[in-house]
């Protein structure tokens, strides 16, 4: 992100930003925002949506949450808090979250386990990010393991098929 994004992310959402973030979102680990392909998916990066890496996708869902008063988003029923900023999410409602009032510390908010819900995820954006990093890539070669495994097992099946066959057994 450049002083260009970073002014307009505090513009755009009318709040200052720590400038532990704004240092973060300056200086983005490669690893997190590099395109890497999936042995079964389209090519991916690890940040995905679950770490915004666009100013113009973190003041969206921001202005989003802010401006929606009908939505009880937290336990006592009030709305998204103005000092909660979403960072990231998974798709399905749940968000990384930073408390503007406090510390560095990232928090997740899950709406299934009771609305209103945060957990400390991470104690720093760092350690975020490099636990997204490790977790992709920990998918990644469960996936690879997957299909090798798969293809070792069609493999044999094969293999005894052929020696069925030459033996004159049956093949079923």
């Amino acid at each position: 992100m450049t002083d260009h994004s970073a002014t307009r992310l505090q513009q755009g959402l009318g709040i200052e930003i720590p400038r532990w973030y704004i240092t973060f979102l300056d200086d983005i680990p490669s690893e997190l925002k590099t395109t890497r392909n999936s042995p079964t998916e389209p090519a991916q990066v690890p940040a995905d949506d679950r770490l915004f890496l666009n100013a113009e996708r973190i003041i969206h869902v921001n202005v989003d949450l802010w401006s929606d008063h009908e939505t009880p988003w937290m336990a006592d029923g009030r709305p998204w808090p103005a000092h909660y900023l979403v960072i990231g999410e998974d798709g399905g409602g749940n968000f990384a979250v930073i408390d503007l009032a406090n510390d560095e510390r990232i928090w997740w908010y899950d709406h299934d386990a009771g609305e209103g819900t945060l957990r400390e995820i991470a104690p720093n954006i760092s350690t975020y990010a490099q636990d997204l990093i490790a977790e992709f890539q920990r998918d990644h070669d469960a996936e690879v393991l997957k299909i090798a495994m798969r293809q070792e097992r069609q493999e044999r099946k094969r293999v005894d098929r052929q020696g069925k066959l030459r033996r004159g057994g049956p093949t079923g």
